[in-house]
């Protein structure tokens, strides 16, 4: 295997999100964080199947012979790693999207606030954190952000996935807190959800729209605002 860098392999990583021409630093920062998200996440994959290939290889040539020790210890570290590295894998790029996508919406609706001379107050209702930026653009500031049905559903099943990993590394969590994330965890609605390599890659594209919707209503409300101030 050839340790050159192969730029094109990178290059053909289909992105799921691209800004447009006009420039909002929310939605580049978003476009440049969620690619480099993307080859983390094929490389990343590329790299721990290589990785299990390897492992299970090592541990079948140890195995049979008269050093127990070595085998028993390979043995454990190896079933160890097939069980879970790739499911941290898919669960730390899972949390990682989930979190661009809000910091997406925190940052758009700091703009627009600031546009149209307002405090941005959120909806004191309990909701999801994204959805609280949602209902603000929308309702509060008056964006046209059109998400399918569909959308939300990927959305929250993202959104139970990252609660559901976030919770497994935060032992120290207070117990209200940790009722709440083993309700959402093991919501019937999200517990046929299987989390793997096609999973994920969805998961990249409906995040990849939804950036787009939260572009083209973006774009739309500064236009129709340039328009209706004086001397436009």
């Amino acid at each position: 295997m050839s340790n050159e860098f192969d730029f094109n392999s990178a290059l053909k990583i289909e992105t799921v999100y691209d800004p447009s021409d006009r420039f909002l630093e929310a939605f580049y920062t978003f476009a440049g964080r969620v690619a480099s998200l993307q080859r983390y996440y094929e490389f990343g994959g590329e790299f721990i199947s290589r990785y299990l290939a390897q492992t299970r290889r090592s541990h079948m040539q140890v195995s049979g012979t008269e050093d127990w020790v070595a085998e028993s210890v390979h043995e454990e570290m190896t079933l160890q790693d097939m069980d879970n590295i790739a499911r941290y894998h898919h669960a730390a790029v899972l949390a990682h999207l989930f979190s661009l996508a809000e910091g997406l919406f925190v940052g758009v609706a700091m703009d627009v606030a600031q546009m149209i001379g307002i405090s941005m107050e959120l909806p004191a209702k309990p909701m999801p954190y994204l959805n609280r930026y949602v209902f603000f653009l929308q309702r509060t500031c008056g964006l046209d952000i059109q998400i399918a049905t569909s959308t939300w559903k990927t959305i929250d099943a993202l959104r139970a996935v990252r609660n559901r990993y976030v919770h497994q590394l935060s032992s120290d969590l207070p117990p209200s807190v940790t009722t709440v994330l083993e309700e959402i965890a093991s919501s019937s609605e999200h517990e046929g959800c299987t989390v793997d390599h096609a999973f994920v890659r969805e998961a990249f594209k409906t995040i990849g729209a939804l950036a787009l919707v939260l572009d083209r209503a973006y774009w739309t409300f500064y236009e129709s605002r340039s328009r209706c101030e004086p001397g436009a």
